[in-house]
């Protein structure tokens, strides 16, 4: 993403719904045209169709692909437990995204010229680029019970995506936000 070489997304898909069957991921849109890998499930299903005007099943990937491909959408209207990648060729972003509660882990390295993400921590330590240094201040905290950053990992150089948050990454930058706060007033429920 960063020297405008290429993207490539992949993913390794566990089904754990009865709609996780029939993803076909990365989910590939083509108008408007974007790729979509997510590890998770959409608690807010019939919501989403409804608010795409969709009609007919859809795997959850395809709905979350579909509805974060809209301009101005919101991450904060997908209720689930998922972290999703979803890369723009147009404008040539990439959107990671990590769920509101942080169920499912979201882990990502910069180098000058590449983003590297997964799910999965031992993913991200597998590829050759990588030295397999460890961050000796957060293991340090960590065995003094006293963890004080929710963005780090035991390895330096890999940096867990904060609980409703996205990063957007382009050729030129790359920004986090937090879409979703907590609001003790909102009431949220799932049917």
């Amino acid at each position: 993403v960063r020297a405008g070489a290429g993207f490539c997304l992949g993913a390794d898909v566990r089904w754990t719904t009865p709609e996780s069957t029939q993803d076909g991921q990365p989910a590939v849109l083509t108008d408007p045209p974007c790729w979509l890998a997510l590890d998770g499930r959409l608690d807010n299903r019939d919501d989403i169709i409804g608010g795409l005007g969709a009609q007919g099943a859809r795997s959850d990937a395809d709905l979350v692909a579909r509805w974060l491909a809209r301009p101005h959408a919101d991450p904060a209207a997908l209720i689930g437990d998922f972290s999703l990648a979803m890369w723009d060729p147009r404008a040539r972003r990439l959107r990671l995204v990590r769920d509101a509660i942080g169920a499912r882990p979201l882990y990502y390295a910069e180098t000058p010229d590449v983003i590297w993400f997964a799910s999965s921590l031992a993913a991200m330590v597998l590829p050759g680029w990588y030295a397999r240094e460890p961050n000796e201040g957060f293991i340090a905290e960590c065995l003094a019970d006293a963890p004080a950053s929710v963005e780090e990992t035991p390895f330096a150089g890999i940096c867990r995506l904060p609980q409703g948050h996205l990063l957007e990454v382009t050729v030129s930058s790359a920004h986090r936000r937090q879409y979703w706060t907590l609001d003790l007033r909102e009431e949220r429920s799932i049917p």
